[in-house]
């Protein structure tokens, strides 16, 4: 699945937006790539890339700045 904007919420002066894609890891076994984002009126504040599903070790999450 190519990268797909999931959800955009904004509470206040910050918005979160979340995207994500998924890529085949295997035998039945999906790999989710995930960003979530805080956005103000002057761009970008943070950005965490988080991974989930097959080959991802700890479980549940794998960060991958």
């Amino acid at each position: 699945m190519p990268a797909t904007a999931f959800a955009t919420v904004t509470l206040g002066r910050l918005t979160y937006p979340g995207s994500g894609r998924a890529e085949p890891a295997g035998a039945g076994q999906v790999m989710w790539y995930m960003t979530y984002r805080t956005v103000d009126d002057e761009g970008t504040v943070s950005e965490e890339h988080v991974s989930y599903g097959g080959g991802c070790s700890p479980k549940p999450a794998c960060k991958t700045k």
